[in-house]
């Protein structure tokens, strides 16, 4: 089981619209490198920097609710974009039943002005 789920949300807790994430922002990816070096995925997508990641502490959930990685998982990262996007998926409502708002910090990517790291961290 993992220990961090890391997920990409816009400002309205969006996930995925029409089977894809909403944005990928290089430094978003860069940032998850740096603090994990490669994670595992959650589908069948493959990023370049992340083939080894079937021994990683982390899961990166693209385009699905992590709900089922949920269990036994003690911290999900969320990386916000400023923006709201078209969604056909989002975040669910009870998530913030279980899990708490320990960090935030911002940053500037390279598609967005401003993009949020928010650590979440079980209560």
């Amino acid at each position: 089981m993992y220990n961090a789920i890391i997920i990409c949300l816009d400002k309205r807790d969006g996930l995925s619209f029409g089977g894809r994430r909403l944005s990928r922002d290089a430094k978003i990816f860069e940032d998850i490198q740096k603090d994990f070096g490669a994670v595992a995925l959650s589908n069948d997508i493959s990023l370049d920097f992340l083939p080894e990641a079937k021994e990683s502490p982390a899961v990166f959930c693209e385009v699905e609710i992590p709900g089922g990685y949920l269990e036994g998982c003690n911290k999900v990262i969320i990386y916000r974009f400023d923006r709201a996007y078209p969604f056909d998926m989002s975040l669910p409502e009870s998530f913030y039943d279980n899990f708490k708002l320990s960090q935030k910090t911002e940053f500037v990517g390279n598609s967005h002005d401003k993009i949020f790291k928010e650590i979440w961290e079980k209560k």
